[in-house]
């Protein structure tokens, strides 16, 4: 079982491969090689447990970006841990450190998507929207936006090779249930909605699926399945909203 070093001062966890994929677990103990190349460390940088992690995270971010480049050139099964290396220009064994194979790499990417989803809901709309309706397919159509200007966003998200990936990013995805909860909150009087955050996250899966058949056809989403997949989440969402809500006096921005 593969387990990868955490640099990051986050000692609770690491990657291990569990049945043909991967979780977070809570780390056990540390193995001799770590802890010596721990030790070395320590007497290298004075203020260790800062510099550490300052130089993980910037690490960390120099192998996603290599990574989110390799997945927007290529399909996954044609990219490797070597591969990420190379793009990355550090050693193999740098990459090793963080993960103990690709599936964990792209792991760590679709979090990464998916937080920039989360951001999109966050972020301010040019005007005030007309209507939750408006405000509901607006998002769904600027996310799909996102996703034909990042293909690897698509490959990851969208593609077959990675349905298991998005089981295990469901926290994800109700982070961006909550992040649009949190606009609707915003701009409209919402009336009392048990579990909108779920019924939401329920909406964002059939634009999921929707999207998806897009990507399967035509490798993008087309504007027709785009404007396909906003209907089904507003009609859905009528299931539980009324029609009419009435704005909310703010300024514009969530």
């Amino acid at each position: 079982m593969a387990e990868a070093v955490d640099i990051l001062g986050l000692n609770s966890i690491i990657w291990r491969s569990h049945a043909g994929g991967f979780r977070l677990f809570p780390r056990k103990s540390a193995s001799p090689a770590n802890e010596l190349g721990a030790n070395t460390l320590d007497k290298e940088i004075p203020d260790r447990p800062k510099a550490r992690r300052e130089r993980g995270k910037a690490r960390l971010q120099l192998l996603m970006a290599a990574t989110d480049e390799l997945v927007s050139e290529r399909e996954l099964h044609e990219i490797s841990l070597q591969h990420i290396a190379e793009r990355a220009r550090v050693p193999i064994s740098s990459v090793y450190h963080f993960f103990p194979n690709r599936e964990a790499a792209f792991f760590q990417l679709a979090r990464k998507y998916l937080q920039d989803f989360e951001r999109l809901s966050e972020a301010a709309l040019n005007r005030q929207p007309d209507s939750w309706q408006s405000y509901i397919s607006e998002r769904v159509m600027a996310s799909a936006e996102y996703c034909n200007a990042k293909p690897g966003v698509m490959r990851l998200l969208l593609g077959p090779y990675f349905s298991e990936l998005r089981r295990d990013n469901v926290a994800g995805i109700f982070s961006v249930a909550n992040a649009r909860v949190r606009a609707l909150h915003h701009f409209f009087r919402m009336p009392e909605v048990d579990d909108l955050a779920d019924k939401v996250a329920t909406a964002i899966a059939l634009v999921d699926g929707i999207q998806s058949l897009s990507y399967a056809m035509h490798g993008k989403i087309t504007t027709h399945y785009a404007e396909e997949s906003a209907r089904a989440a507003v009609l859905y969402l009528r299931s539980f909203l009324p029609d009419v809500i009435p704005v909310q006096e703010t300024d514009i921005g969530c």
